[in-house]
């Protein structure tokens, strides 16, 4: 499986192109939507099928609407952040730029997405918003704004939630029995081995 972080906008949100034997998935295209599909275009072989949204935030979803106009895929998000995509939404209060469109697919814990040769599996993260999800493969977990590098996502923001986000740590902590490469929503990849110390002294900050 390949992976290509690309990293866009002005929120400098990673974007990860994730493929393997010519099919493909687009994680978290949150600006600069022409650089996204340049970098597509150089991989013409690769048939991108979806786009999938970490969670809703217009920093995470805002080329969902060109992207699927170019690319032909389908866009997934968590069910209960589908409202961010609403052309009326927060989003466009935020970046009155922001397109609204609609999801394709509405995902919910421990849904699989098949792309062709790998799958993905949601795994709910809410916390930062209502619908976060990380999406987990064999050995890689896309993290979204659930965990970064030594630390873990707001949940001052409107939606967000932390007594919920205890929760999904200690879920996490208690789900993943072996280490797995962790590429967040924004920052440096990391490990999950690395970042368990730093989920602990989360819990007892919540």
């Amino acid at each position: 499986m390949e992976i290509q972080k690309l990293v866009v906008g002005f929120v400098k949100t990673n974007c990860y192109l994730v493929y393997e034997n010519n099919y493909g998935v687009i994680i978290d295209p949150g600006g600069d939507c022409d650089i996204i599909l340049n970098k597509i275009k150089e991989l013409n072989s690769v048939n991108f099928l979806y786009i999938i949204n970490t969670h809703g935030h217009f920093d995470h979803t805002y080329c969902d609407k060109s992207l699927k106009e170019s690319l032909n895929s389908k866009i997934l998000i968590h069910k209960k952040d589908s409202f961010f995509l609403n052309s009326n939404s927060i989003n466009k209060i935020i970046e009155p730029s922001y397109n609204g469109v609609e999801p394709d697919i509405l995902l919910e814990d421990n849904d699989f997405i098949d792309v062709n040769s790998f799958k993905l599996k949601v795994f709910h993260s809410e916390g930062h918003t209502p619908g976060s999800i990380m999406l987990i493969t064999e050995n890689e977990i896309f993290s979204g704004d659930t965990i970064f590098k030594n630390s873990i996502g707001r949940t001052d923001l409107e939606y967000g939630d932390s007594k919920k986000m205890k929760e999904t740590i200690i879920k996490i902590l208690d789900y993943f029995k072996k280490d797995y490469t962790i590429y967040p929503g924004h920052g440096d990849i990391t490990t999950l081995n690395y970042e368990k110390r730093n989920l602990y002294h989360f819990l007892d900050l919540l």
